[in-house]
């Protein structure tokens, strides 16, 4: 499994925008580094998800993790929530919306 096919199933997962993320308006950063290095966004606005690689959009909710553990997590072997804790995961801007975010991805992916 590679970084770049488990964001494509997400993205096929996410095509249309989840209730819960209706009335949200986020920028959302995906900063995987490593060898199988990559950054995506997600933007949530006017009830409607964009994904695109790279960065055109000023990002309000960032995370960092390394490429292994993005795939250990998505596998369901690393506890995101132990993961920041521990470092593994950074988090740059508005947390709140971090929380929001994971909470939707354990129920889509």
């Amino acid at each position: 499994m590679t970084v770049e096919h488990v964001i494509d199933d997400l993205i096929n997962n996410l095509e249309e925008i989840p209730p819960e993320l209706a009335d949200m308006s986020a920028i959302y950063e995906l900063r995987i580094s490593g060898h199988q290095a990559v950054t995506y966004q997600l933007k949530i606005e006017n009830q409607e998800l964009e994904w695109v690689k790279g960065t055109p959009f000023m990002p309000t909710c960032i995370f960092l993790l390394a490429d292994t553990d993005f795939l250990t997590m998505v596998a369901g072997e690393l506890n995101p929530k132990l993961a920041i804790m521990k470092g593994q995961i950074k988090i740059q801007g508005d947390y709140g919306q971090a929380l929001e975010l994971n909470a939707i991805l354990k129920k889509y992916y």
